[in-house]
Formats: C-alpha cells, sequence, structure tokens
C-alpha cells in the first residue's frame, strides 16, 4: 500500500501498459483517475479496477481537455501526486522519405506535446502542493532505430529531452520527474505492429534480447511505481529501460563467422 491517501492519474489508461498501470496504483492505495479521449471506456475499466478509479474523458491533444481534466480530479480526491503520462500512438511505419507533415505532426501532438501538457498542468498544481512525482512513458525506440518511425522515435526521444529540464527545474520544488523507456512489450499495440511476435517467446524474433521474450506490461508497471514511489526519493531525472536486455546487445560479433581453426 506504497500510495495509501494519495492520488495518481494515468493517461491512455483503457488498455495496454496504461490499464496495467492504473491498477497496479489502484492496488497499492491510491485514488486513481483513468485518463482516456474515450469517456465510457475509462469509466468501464475504471470500474474494473474497483472503487478506488474513477474515469475522466481526455484527449491529452487538447490543452482545455487536460486543464478541464486535472479540474475534476482535484475536485474528486482534492490532490494531484503522480502523473502518469501514458497516453501514445503508434501511426502506421512510413519511409523518411515518404513522411509528410500531417503524419509528423499528427504524433507530435499526442506523444510528445500530450505529454508534456499532461506533465505541465500536474506539476503546476504539484509545485504549490509540496511535490509529487511524475513519469513518463518513453521507449526504446528513443535510443535506436527498429523500422520505418521516425516519427515514432522522434517524440519518445523528445521526451528523454524533457525530462532532463523538467528534473533540473522542478527538483527545487519537491517534484521528481523520471522515464520508463518499455522494450518489446505485451500488448495490443505491439501485436497490431509485430502481429508475428508468435507469444513473445523463442525464435529467431528475439534472438536478440537475452531474456529472448516479450516484456510483461505488469513489469512495466512495477518500474513506473517504483519510479513514483519513496523508494525512489533520490531517484529523477533517469530514463529507467525495462527491455529484457534488448538494448545492451550490441549483436554484431555474432552475425560474424568463427575465426578459423
Amino acid at each position: 500500500m506504497r500510495f495509501d491517501s494519495k492520488t495518481a492519474v494515468v493517461t491512455g489508461a483503457t488498455r495496454g501498459m496504461g490499464r496495467v498501470i492504473a491498477a497496479a496504483f489502484a492496488a497499492e492505495g491510491a485514488s486513481v483517475a483513468v485518463w482516456s479521449r474515450d469517456a465510457a471506456a475509462a469509466a468501464a475499466a475504471a470500474a474494473a479496477m474497483g472503487p478506488r478509479a474513477f474515469g475522466i474523458g481526455c484527449d491529452v491533444a487538447r490543452e482545455d481537455d487536460i486543464a478541464a481534466a486535472t479540474a475534476a480530479t482535484l475536485a474528486r480526491t482534492g490532490r494531484l501526486d503522480v502523473m502518469v503520462a501514458n497516453a501514445g500512438i503508434a501511426l502506421d511505419p512510413v519511409p523518411f522519405l515518404e513522411m509528410t507533415a500531417a503524419r509528423w505532426d499528427g504524433m507530435m501532438a499526442v506523444n510528445l506535446r500530450g505529454a508534456m501538457l499532461s506533465a505541465l498542468h500536474a506539476a503546476r498544481h504539484m509545485a504549490g502542493a509540496g511535490g509529487g512525482a511524475i513519469v513518463l512513458n518513453a521507449s526504446i525506440a528513443a535510443h535506436g532505430r527498429d523500422g520505418a518511425y521516425a516519427h515514432y522515435s522522434a517524440s519518445k526521444a523528445g521526451l528523454i529531452g524533457l525530462l532532463k529540464t523538467m528534473a533540473v527545474e522542478l527538483a527545487p520544488l519537491g517534484i521528481r520527474v523520471n522515464a520508463v523507456s518499455p522494450g518489446y512489450t505485451r500488448t495490443e499495440m505491439t501485436m497490431e505492429v509485430m502481429p508475428g511476435a508468435d507469444g513473445g517467446s523463442g525464435g529467431p524474433a528475439f534472438a536478440r534480447s537475452p531474456q529472448n521474450r516479450l516484456v510483461e506490461p505488469e513489469e512495466i508497471a512495477a518500474a513506473v511505481l517504483f519510479l513514483a514511489s519513496d523508494a525512489a526519493s533520490a531517484v529523477t531525472g533517469h530514463d529507467l529501460v525495462v527491455d529484457g536486455g534488448l538494448t545492451a546487445n550490441l549483436w554484431i560479433m555474432e552475425t560474424f563467422p568463427p575465426p578459423a581453426g
């Protein structure tokens, strides 16, 4: 019950990692605001999490929605201790030379601008309330290419730059800012872009990953809750990679034939 009497907001919390993260906060005693652009889905997801959770309709691409959702959360619980800026999209892949401004702007509006504004409105309250914790959902895509997703990778890399500045500026106000960078995780979004994941273990698709499997959403939730908890009281400005060791493996020497003799 690390979050007893506290309020956590999780954006994009009706499916995938967001839903598991929100449920984990509720299980550990938090009042949880489940934000989603689909208000009915937010209410249904919150109902499944128990009496501590409540749904709020919010499209993070619209600042007016974020302001209203923040006010509604505060009206419900009187406090906002944790903001998990999780909402994100992964559009169809597109080679860079075929990129359009519309595709680029659509991605940034949710993944980068939406996360920034969610964090901003939360931080403005936290600054006058003695502090809090903000966790951004980034990605290993911020650290390297895998597929024709320049817009997605750039949006996630932007979050890493954002958290560094926020962490330094907000530390004197008692606000900690960190990010989690998931690897390939067993979510609906992953299965949509990787339909051949074969359950997430074994086979050449995961040979580069030392753990040879998908990350489970519960493992991402555990990382988020750690960063938001008092156990991480001295941790700020950090990007916690949760990828089964994937980005630790350069995978170069294994591609060459063994030395003769």
